[in-house]
């Protein structure tokens, strides 16, 4: 059964037409507007009862001044992201100005009160070629998901593209211990463009990351539990298109294209994704599980969605909407 909510009031109106949303749990979730009219700012807001009601609990005041002096943060307006491990412990991707190429500040703002104060993470450190001194390149979190409260993981990308110049392009992926405050950069490789496809983490400590390749298959790495050691990026047979959803080691997958061996469709990991088996040939727009059964999936796109649900792991879809 499913209930119509109401979101902010302001959702849906001229002036916020960008957002994002992240819910902890049934109860706990937030939302990050853009508004443009003068002044132009950021607003997040919060609900503790489903989303039957909710606060504004923060705004970023845009100033251009400070933007251009490249020493103050602010929340990333073209690429919003937030995401909460917890109804505690929360990051929001933030940046400030540089020049095409320059060294760029790219980060998170986080939190450890629920989003009540935001604190500026160390930045994100980026690679470079050996023997080179290139500067910090921009950085593009495509992708947060945690192993703890306090353990969060991020996949992206850094480089640089302007007027024709194309350097320090590497699919990244990096941890925090601290809540989001510092990251340390675990594995990366070299590319020329790209991005992340799919994250996904447990509690155990296994993870795994995919990136856009071209032409198909994408690289992927995975984590391991015992040691903490990223792989080195691989060949995965799939192209995915529907991120990772995991439930302790098990995880889930949708790829839109595969090798030639494969097939398109729903993919299950029961190893924290370092192997796949196929489980049937659905394809979900987006899709999350809540247990190793129950499984929810979104058909269509974000114009018109249909929503199903899964009871035995994603073989069978029921539609609800």
């Amino acid at each position: 059964l499913w209930t119509q909510l109401s979101p902010p009031s302001v959702m849906g109106t001229a002036d916020y037409t960008d957002w994002a949303s992240h819910f902890v749990d049934h109860q706990i979730g937030f939302i990050l507007f853009r508004v443009r009219t003068d002044p132009e700012r950021m607003e997040l807001y919060k609900t503790v009862n489903g989303g039957t009601s909710w606060t504004n609990i923060q705004t970023w005041t845009f100033n251009s001044d400070q933007w251009l002096s490249g020493g103050w943060w602010y929340p990333d307006k073209i690429d919003i992201l937030v995401y909460f491990s917890d109804a505690s412990h929360g990051v929001i991707k933030a940046d400030h100005y540089c020049l095409p190429c320059g060294e760029c500040g790219s980060g998170f703002f986080y939190t450890s009160d629920g989003g009540s104060t935001w604190y500026e993470s160390a930045g994100m450190p980026t690679p470079t070629k050996p023997g080179q001194t290139d500067p910090t390149y921009d950085v593009s979190i495509d992708h947060v998901d945690h192993i703890s409260s306090t353990h969060l993981i991020a996949a992206g990308t850094t480089g640089c593209n302007v007027q024709g110049y194309y350097r320090g392009y590497f699919d990244v992926v990096w941890e925090s211990s601290n809540g989001g405050a510092n990251w340390v950069r675990m594995t990366e490789l070299e590319r020329q463009y790209g991005g992340g496809t799919g994250l996904g983490a447990s509690s155990s400590g296994k993870a795994v990351a995919f990136f856009t390749a071209d032409p198909v298959p994408d690289k992927m790495a995975v984590r391991n539990s015992g040691t903490g050691i990223w792989s080195a990026f691989s060949d995965s047979p799939y192209t995915v298109s529907s991120g990772i959803t995991m439930v302790g080691d098990h995880a889930w997958l949708y790829a839109r294209e595969v090798s030639a061996i494969g097939t398109e469709g729903i993919y299950e990991s029961s190893d924290g994704g370092s192997t796949w088996t196929f489980l049937s040939d659905h394809d979900p727009y987006d899709m999350d599980f809540a247990t190793l059964k129950k499984g929810f999936g979104i058909w269509g796109n974000q114009s018109s969605a249909s929503m199903y649900v899964s009871y035995d792991g994603g073989e069978t879809w029921l539609s609800q909407l």
